[in-house]
């Protein structure tokens, strides 16, 4: 009876010990990251190493691009005035250096971000959400310790002192910000490259937008709902797969141009099997229809009235994203 009992509680400690490993393995703390062995090169030809933690493949760079993914120029704004006062799309560099940029990445205001014309991610990645950072921090074991694994380690980029490990591969830089609060600070000043690092989200929050910032003294992070105006970095994330189909988001959609006369491109990175295209005008009756055969499907509309009319890219396997054209004459 003894010797049972002995045998049951070796037995009950081997399953404690596995249980509390295994606990440590999906919060995190068992490190379970691999170099996915891609690259992802954005419009500007600017190519970037890619990392999986988790179930989410991210860049392991800083967003540098001056162009969206159709090729259409961002507006660099240089003058600090016209950044604080700007109500579209603006990027810069950290101190108007373009090699702060290079090593950094670009700074971006919010209205980059938002663009729902032009798309600023290469095709097949997004800007992520909150709810993807969250999934990401609590994957490296929560918001109060996950910078650590985060960021880069050493002081060759952060500031002393700098608890980061980067033993996610993340490999999160310090790029700084520029403000965009008309009061808190100096208008469009740049300010923390090397000591704090921040990066938009596609969330927004009462007409303010949410970023997330490490710090170098810091092992947490903290979430900041920012003016739409502040400069901040961007890391991508790669469009989230389900048995080897990319989920299609908004983001992911471009059309173009817009308002439009003759041809209207739309596109779609990665077309699955009956994916369509459905255009509907003020009354609701469908006046286009079609599958999705090609990245970049062209529709002519030469033959539209002018006015208003809506799409709606409809895929069986992520649900539908619609936008609104203008048709002229």
């Amino acid at each position: 009876m003894k010797t049972r009992n002995k045998s049951l509680s070796y037995l009950f400690l081997v399953i404690g010990i596995a249980f509390i490993f295994n606990c440590n393995f999906v919060t995190g703390n068992s490190l379970n990251f691999s170099n996915s062995n891609t690259t992802v090169k954005d419009t500007d030809g600017n190519v970037y190493q890619t990392v999986t933690i988790g179930n989410q493949t991210w860049m392991v760079e800083n967003l540098r691009t001056t162009h969206y993914n159709d090729g259409t120029a961002i507006p660099q704004v240089t003058d600090s005035l016209a950044w604080l006062t700007a109500s579209s799309d603006a990027y810069c560099w950290y101190n108007n250096s373009t090699s702060d940029g290079t090593v950094y990445g670009a700074l971006y205001n919010s209205y980059v971000v938002n663009n729902t014309v032009h798309q600023l991610s290469p095709k097949g990645w997004h800007v992520p959400s909150a709810a993807e950072w969250d999934t990401l921090i609590t994957y490296l074991g929560g918001i109060t310790s996950a910078a650590t694994p985060l960021k880069e380690s050493g002081t060759t980029h952060w500031s002393t002192p700098n608890s980061g490990t980067n033993s996610s591969g993340f490999t999160a830089l310090p790029g700084g910000v520029r403000h965009g609060f008309p009061t808190l600070y100096v208008p469009g000043q740049f300010q923390y490259l090397n000591q704090d690092g921040g990066w938009w989200t596609s969330t927004t929050v009462s007409g303010e937008q949410t970023s997330y910032w490490m710090f170098s003294n810091s092992i947490s992070l903290q979430t900041i709902n920012e003016s739409l105006n502040c400069g901040s970095s961007v890391r991508c994330i790669m469009n989230s797969k389900s048995t080897g189909v990319i989920n299609l988001t908004s983001s992911d959609v471009t059309v173009y141009p817009n308002p439009v006369k003759d041809n209207l491109s739309v596109s779609v990175p990665d077309p699955q099997v009956q994916t369509s295209i459905q255009i509907f005008n003020l009354s609701g009756t469908e006046v286009y229809s079609s599958f999705v055969t090609n990245s970049i499907t062209t529709v002519d509309v030469s033959g539209f009235t002018s006015g208003i009319y809506f799409i709606k890219i409809i895929s069986p396997v992520s649900g539908v994203v619609n936008r609104t054209i203008v048709v002229t004459k």
